[in-house]
C-alpha cells in the first residue's frame, strides 16, 4: 500500500487528509480479503486511489 501511495503523488495527498476512522476503513477492508483472488493488485489500487482523489477533488 505504501509503494502504490508514493508511486502516486495525488492518491497519497487524498489518503493523508482520511480521517484515522476512514483510513482504518480502507486498510481494513483490504487486509480482511480472505480469498487471493478478492486482494486488490497494486497497479488496481494505485488507479482505484487516483480516482478517489480525483472524485474527492471535484467535490470541493
Amino acid at each position: 500500500m505504501a509503494a502504490a501511495l508514493a508511486a502516486e503523488p495525488t492518491a497519497k495527498a487524498m489518503f493523508d487528509i482520511l480521517t484515522c476512522q476512514n483510513r482504518y476503513a480502507v486498510l481494513y477492508r483490504i487486509d480482511a480479503a480472505k480469498r487471493v483472488y478478492t486482494h486488490i493488485p497494486s497497479d488496481l489500487t494505485r488507479t482505484a486511489l487516483h480516482r478517489l482523489g480525483d472524485q474527492l477533488e471535484a467535490l470541493g
